[in-house]
Formats: C-alpha cells, structure tokens, sequence
C-alpha cells in the first residue's frame, strides 16, 4: 500500500511541476538531481515540443510538466537516463493515442516503469529495453552460427531465456539470460574443412558429441545463467544482433577470475557486461 500511495505522489509531483517554479523546484529536490536549465531547454526543443505538436491544446503547463519528466524524472525513474525516461512518454502515447495530462495520466506513465510484459516476440522484447521496462521472453534459435569461436559450419539449435530486470542502484539495465536448450551441429561442408585441417572424421564426431553431452548434464543450464548489465540502448543493440544473427566477436572481449570457493568469467559484447559465476575449476 506504501508502494502505490508512493506512486501516486510521485504522479501528483510530476503533474504539478509544470503550473509554478515552486513546483519546479519541488520536482528537483524530489528527484534528488541539481537544477540544470541549459538540459530543460535543450529537452523542451529536441524532445517535449516534437511530442506535443502532435496534439491539439497541449497547454504550456502540461509541456513543462512533461519536460521536467524526461529532465529529472522522480525517486523511482531517475537513475534511467533522460531518452528513456523519454521512451516512457512516447509509451503511453502509443498505448493510449495522448500524451500524459493528469495525474492520473502519469500514474500510468509510471506503472509502464514497473510492469511486467511477457513477450512472445524480441521486436516485442526489444520495445521494453530502451527504457528498461520489466519482462521476459524466450528466444527459440536454429542453425545460429556459434557465437564465440569461428569455427566453418558449426552451428547451434536451442532456446535461450532473457529477463529484464529493471534499472539497478547504478542506473544500469539489469537484464538475466539464460541457456534452456543447446545442440550442436555441424555440416557436411564443416566437416570436410575440419578433416583438411587435420582432424579425422572420427575426431569430429567424438569432439561433437563431447560438446552436446556436456549441454545435457543437469548443471548445464544452471552455469549458463548470467547477469548482465548495460544502457537500455547497449542492451537494445546486444538483443538486436542476436537476433540479426550478427557475430558478437567483434566486440567481444572475455576474462575469468577463480578463488576457492567459485569461478567468475565476465564477458563484454556491444556495451553490455555479462558475469557467470560457476564451482571453481578442478584440476586432476
């Protein structure tokens, strides 16, 4: 109840910014940021007066209010960064064909923050990124090139879990993903490139068997989970080229650090950081 009440001034907050300075300055204060009038009129010419020539009778009042939003935003929405905050507008103008005009209009505004979209689709996926908005999808892959090594013809069928989270206390995305389902594959052309490179045919059957066994093992799934963090766009652009097909080798870069207890590998991928953390390595 605390939670929605908190909601709900925050929304009164937002509304009321744009009809004084007293306002204005409360919004400020709210929000815990500095006052910065060079970003407020920078906002009201590249974002807020686009948004609301769209529309009859925006009153002046309104587009502030809209404006001191997207500038400073409340306790709940500071840490996204102003394009996201943005991005939450634009939201509510798609969903309900008008910009945000009451209080209650921005109650929904920030209920878009906090709900939860279960995506059956990454273009659906990928809408909720730029403004960190909560859901999940599962992403179902065939004959996806092996993301991490080059290797002529290996390619991989599975499903892949990925959860957005929210925005963390470093005004980061925080976005889960996780391995389901992974096979294997190599082609007749793959195969013929290896064994001229020097492997038998029998090397490559056992090496590809080797690699799907070891997906089939009950802790497969569990070391595959990864946290990741990065800018709604980072992440938005991290999705968009999985999806593309894209390799992430480019702009890949990896590290593994171990103590006695775990092992932890962080890997970098189009501005996005993602950490595993798995039983240390034993050594026979």
């Amino acid at each position: 109840m605390a939670s929605a009440q908190s909601k709900e001034n925050e929304a009164a907050i937002i509304f009321n910014s744009g009809g004084s300075l007293d306002n204005l300055n409360a919004i400020i204060k709210h929000s815990g940021k500095d006052k910065n009038v060079k970003d407020q009129a920078y906002a009201m010419k590249i974002y807020t007066e686009p948004l609301a020539k769209k529309f009859k009778g925006v009153k002046m009042r309104d587009k502030y209010a809209i404006n001191n939003f997207i500038v400073y935003g409340t306790k709940s929405t500071k840490f996204l960064p102003a394009k996201e905050r943005l991005a939450l507008v634009k939201s509510y103008q798609t969903k309900y064909n008008k910009l945000p005009l009451t209080e209650a209009d921005w109650n929904k505004v920030l209920k878009l923050s906090q709900s939860f979209t279960k995506c059956s689709s990454m273009n659906c996926f990928t809408k909720l990124t730029p403004s960190c908005r909560k859901g999940e999808y599962t992403y179902t892959f065939s004959n996806y090139p092996f993301p991490l090594f080059d290797v002529e013809g290996l390619t991989v069928d599975g499903k892949t879990y990925f959860k957005i989270n929210g925005v963390n206390n470093d005004g980061l995305c925080s976005l889960t993903q996780q391995a389901l389902k992974t096979v294997f594959i190599m082609s007749q052309q793959g195969r013929q490139a290896a064994i001229k490179n020097g492997l038998t045919d029998e090397q490559v059957t056992t090496q590809l068997k080797a690699m799907n066994d070891a997906t089939k093992e009950e802790s497969y799934s569990k070391d595959t989970l990864a946290d990741c963090t990065g800018t709604g766009k980072n992440i938005t652009t991290y999705l968009t080229n999985i999806a593309a097909r894209k390799s992430i080798l480019d702009s890949f870069s990896m590290s593994l650090s171990c103590s006695d207890k775990n092992c932890t590998s962080k890997s970098t991928s189009y501005g996005v950081t993602c950490k595993i953390i798995s039983p240390p390595i034993a050594f026979e």
